[in-house]
């Protein structure tokens, strides 16, 4: 696997682990959209390491965990739109 792949899937894992420590020290809270982005773009990130590595059972986990934090940074973006929008 070439270089560039490689760098991708250790950025991926420093922003998942980055953030697990972030919320376990009450930096961030499961609320806060770096939160989420951060685990959504290291969850895709070690996905896509995983899958060109045939690795179908991490690929997997971490292709959930991404969905996972997509929704939830969604729907924060959601509601902040809707309570900025209102009068």
């Amino acid at each position: 696997m070439n270089t560039f792949i490689n760098v991708i899937g250790w950025i991926g894992s420093l922003q998942i682990i980055a953030m697990y420590i972030m919320i376990s020290n009450n930096y961030t809270n499961s609320n806060s959209k770096m939160y989420h982005f951060f685990n959504f773009s290291g969850a895709c990130f070690v996905c896509l390491v995983c899958a060109l590595s045939q690795v179908w059972q991490a690929a997997f986990v971490e292709g959930v965990w991404a969905i996972i934090a997509l929704f939830f940074l969604a729907r924060i973006m959601f509601f902040e739109y809707i309570l900025n929008k209102t009068p």
